[in-house]
């Protein structure tokens, strides 16, 4: 394969492909990520409105005039607002504990480092390249892809079945342009799941 420029050519279409599906697995993981950040926020949010507006009522109840009727919200809206505080604290402390923001960020970048890697592939395409440019390519694009998997954070096994969804429905909706740079089949996909 190293003085096979043509059978280079064949390695470098597959890790073209392999570098797309990773590239749309970071994609859905970074969504993902950035969607339960985005709850978890808001949960957080919520839980401290509640506690800061039951602090308030429970002070609103204890300035009136007491009687039977007033006093017995005080008790439910301070167990409330005890309650909203520990959801809120909790809410933070998970928020941080978990990193989603960064998690969203290490897959975006990893999604454009794989969209590189792509684009690096399709330079096998240029007629005018020397079959020996062909081999170096490929020995670049291997250690590159190598090097991406093992230092980058890997989706889970559903990015991953998102991923290939995504493909399948861009291969068999007719109404899509396919601005690929290799053909794509599904038998030949098929073989190829989970990078």
């Amino acid at each position: 394969m190293k003085d096979n420029p043509d059978s280079a050519r064949e390695v470098i279409e597959q890790l073209w492909y392999r570098a797309r599906i990773n590239a749309l697995a970071h994609k859905v993981a970074a969504e993902r990520a950035t969607s339960s950040a985005t709850w978890s926020f808001r949960r957080e949010l919520s839980a401290s409105l509640g506690a800061i507006l039951s602090v308030m009522l429970v002070y609103f109840f204890s300035t009136l005039p007491q009687s039977e009727g007033v006093s017995r919200f005080i008790f439910p809206f301070t167990l409330a607002s005890i309650v909203f505080t520990l959801v809120a604290l909790y809410q933070g402390v998970m928020s941080h504990y978990r990193k989603l923001d960064v998690e969203a960020a290490r897959h975006e970048q990893l999604l454009n480092s794989f969209q590189y890697l792509g684009q690096r592939a399709r330079e096998v395409k240029w007629l005018e390249r020397p079959s020996e440019d062909i081999v170096a390519l490929l020995i670049d694009l291997e250690r590159d892809f190598a090097l991406l998997k093992a230092t980058g954070k890997e989706p889970s096994d559903a990015d991953f079945v998102e991923a290939h969804k995504i493909v399948r429905k861009i291969i068999l909706d007719p109404n899509t342009r396919l601005a690929q740079s290799f053909p794509i089949s599904l038998e030949n996909k098929n073989s190829q799941q989970a990078s």
